[in-house]
């Protein structure tokens, strides 16, 4: 995965950053799995610096943990962590919707109408990484009328740290199938201008990739250990 001409203009730190969390997310780099920063330098063309630099930007994402003396590893999966990330989300993203609902416009509309589009020819190519960023944006799309500054921060960083569990989640064909029946339900709350059934569907959104993710988990026997049960 050497750097290509194209993205030579683009910070060494950035393709660092974009390029480990995408192995992240496609499950290349597995949970719990050491990351070598000078592995990943000579696989990308980079100096060790900017690999450590975003190495860091991941871990304050939750993207990866950071052990004293053993290195980086990839963070494991966590059913209280998601919970949590679930709970948080679902009081902000709530309060987003209850403001932004009177506000929304053809356009907002139309730009989760387009992500949906891009969602349904990533699942085509089964393309997990395009899919998640489209389903990102609709989301962003939907939230973005009624949320400030603040909350946007906020909410971009409970996403950033859930990604590795949607990737998880979405790498299944079926449940990326399922996703289009249930992005066209909301959206058609949104056009009937329904505050609560937006918020309901939403929430039964998000119930239903933690009830998918328990069941992988189940299905493999369980979660393993975490890095700090290896030092």
């Amino acid at each position: 995965m050497a750097l290509s001409e194209s993205r030579r203009t683009v910070s060494a730190h950035d393709v660092a950053l974009r390029e480990i969390r995408d192995l992240i997310l496609t499950g290349e780099f597995q949970p719990g799995a050491q990351i070598t920063q000078e592995t990943v330098a000579a696989r990308l063309g980079l100096s060790v610096i900017p690999v450590r630099e975003a190495l860091k930007s991941l871990q304050g994402e939750g993207q990866v943990e950071f052990v004293p003396r053993r290195g980086f590893f990839v963070s494991e999966y966590s059913r209280e962590d998601l919970l949590e990330i679930c709970a948080i989300r679902a009081a902000l993203e709530g309060m987003a919707i209850r403001q932004g609902i009177p506000l929304m416009t053809p356009a907002v509309i139309a730009a989760m109408r387009d992500a949906e589009a891009r969602m349904r020819e990533a699942d085509a190519a089964a393309d997990v990484i395009a899919f998640l960023a489209a389903d990102r944006r609709f989301h962003f799309a939907l939230l973005a009328p009624g949320s400030g500054p603040q909350l946007h921060r906020v909410l971009t960083s409970l996403w950033d740290r859930s990604d590795h569990y949607r990737a998880k989640f979405l790498s299944d064909s079926a449940t990326r199938h399922s996703n289009h029946h249930e992005h066209d339900e909301i959206v058609r709350a949104v056009e009937a201008r329904d505050t609560e059934r937006v918020i309901e569907l939403l929430d039964a959104h998000r119930l239903g990739a933690l009830k998918g993710l328990e069941q992988g988990a189940a299905a493999v026997g369980g979660t393993p250990p975490g890095p700090a049960d290896r030092r």
